[in-house]
């Protein structure tokens, strides 16, 4: 009789730590989200898509990925400058760490969609203000903003021409200035990442970032816009 005591005992034992290691693991999976969404039609405009992550935009354009620009760790806030494969994996990093060692919630979202045109795409600068920059790029119109007023956080958009990239931010835009491209391939890329911390205790970074590669995958266009830095903290 002992003997089977034991035996349930045990079984029991086994099958709470299973339920028990069911709803931790459950407990994680809501508390801790990566969404990576690639959209493409073809297995060239997927290559577009890993082309444009795999640009250093640091040697390209002479930003920080990041800011703050040094001394950056998983554990400190933490916000995106551009879009590629380090900044993705910087965020996925972080929420490993944040699973071992915090009870917060964070949520990481990329999403970038590759479409090919051959027909010609004119990106052109409709309007500039004393706040921001509109930029029609085909049917859609795109908002620089001047709310970062850096040039190695600002947005940006720089532009191949000569096998050198010129870069404006809104305040070096004009009206009417008029780029034409055709047979290229375009890549709209966003990254948002969120992490919460307590009710008034949280920080955001997005950044949605537009490229155009030619066919044979040389960059000709990099537009960084839509930056949201966002932190509330507890004051209490």
């Amino acid at each position: 009789m002992l003997k089977k005591i034991i035996s349930l005992l045990i079984i029991l034992t086994l099958i709470v730590s299973i339920m028990v290691f069911y709803l931790y693991t459950e407990s994680l999976k809501r508390r801790y989200k990566i969404y990576i969404t690639r959209i493409y039609s073809s297995d060239n405009e997927l290559q577009a898509i890993i082309r444009a992550e795999s640009f250093n935009y640091t040697d390209l354009l002479d930003i920080p990925p990041f800011y703050p620009s040094e001394n950056i760790t998983y554990s400190k806030y933490v916000w995106a400058n551009y879009i590629n494969n380090y900044t993705v994996a910087f965020y996925k990093e972080k929420i490993d760490y944040l699973k071992r060692t915090s009870i917060s919630e964070a949520k990481l979202n990329y999403t970038a969609l590759s479409e090919f045109t051959n027909t010609i795409l004119n990106v052109t600068v409709l309007s500039v203000t004393n706040y921001s920059v509109l930029i029609q790029i085909g049917n859609r119109t795109i908002e620089l903003n001047y709310l970062i007023n850096d040039p190695l956080y600002g947005e940006i958009l720089a532009v191949n021409v000569t096998g050198e990239f010129s870069i404006y931010m809104p305040p070096n835009l004009s009206s009417g200035i008029q780029w034409q491209f055709t047979n290229v391939y375009c890549v709209w890329m966003k990254l948002s990442y969120w992490e919460y911390h307590e009710p008034l205790a949280a920080y955001g970074s997005e950044v949605s970032q537009f490229i155009i590669l030619d066919e044979n995958m040389n960059l000709l266009l990099v537009l960084i816009y839509n930056k949201i830095w966002a932190i509330a903290s507890n004051s209490s």
